[in-house]
C-alpha cells in the first residue's frame, strides 16, 4: 500500500491531505486544535525547551496560563488534555534532569479539573477554603 501525506499552512490553519482523507487544524505557537475526517477532535501542545541537558545546575522551563477559565468554559476536554500533555512532558523531562513547571491561573473560583498526570489538582493553602477564593 502506498501512503502519502501533504500539508499546507494558511496563517494559523493547516490542511493535511493523506490517503485517509483531509484533516484540518488551527493553532498558534505550540498549541494546536485538530479535527480529522472521523470527526474526532484533538488538542496538542508541543514544547521544545532550548538547552535540554543532564547538567545538575541547569535551569528549567516555566509555562504560565492566565485566565484559563476562558478555555475551560469553551473547550473543557481540550483544556484538560493540554494539562495532561504538559504533566506527562514534565515527568519525561525529569528523566533528563530538566525541570518543567506549569502554573495555571483562573478567575473562576469554582473551576475543577480531573486528575492531571495521575495527580489531583489542588488549590494552594491560602485558597483551599472555598470562601477564601471569592
Amino acid at each position: 500500500m502506498v501512503q502519502f501525506r501533504k500539508s499546507k499552512k494558511f496563517g494559523p490553519f493547516r490542511f493535511t491531505l493523506s490517503n485517509r482523507g483531509l484533516s484540518t487544524s488551527a493553532g498558534a505557537g505550540p498549541l494546536r486544535f485538530s479535527r480529522g475526517l472521523d470527526g474526532r477532535h484533538a488538542a496538542s501542545f508541543a514544547y521544545r525547551a532550548p538547552g535540554y541537558t543532564t547538567q545538575g545546575n541547569a535551569t528549567g522551563t516555566v509555562l504560565v496560563f492566565s485566565g484559563y477559565e476562558a478555555l475551560t468554559a469553551r473547550q473543557p476536554n481540550p483544556a484538560q488534555t493540554i494539562l495532561d500533555i504538559i504533566a506527562r512532558g514534565a515527568h519525561f523531562a525529569t528523566l533528563f534532569g530538566h525541570r518543567l513547571l506549569c502554573l495555571v491561573q483562573s478567575n473562576d473560583p469554582d473551576i475543577r479539573f480531573d486528575v492531571v498526570g495521575a495527580a489531583p489538582v489542588m488549590w494552594n493553602p491560602v485558597e483551599w477554603l472555598k470562601a477564601n477564593r471569592r
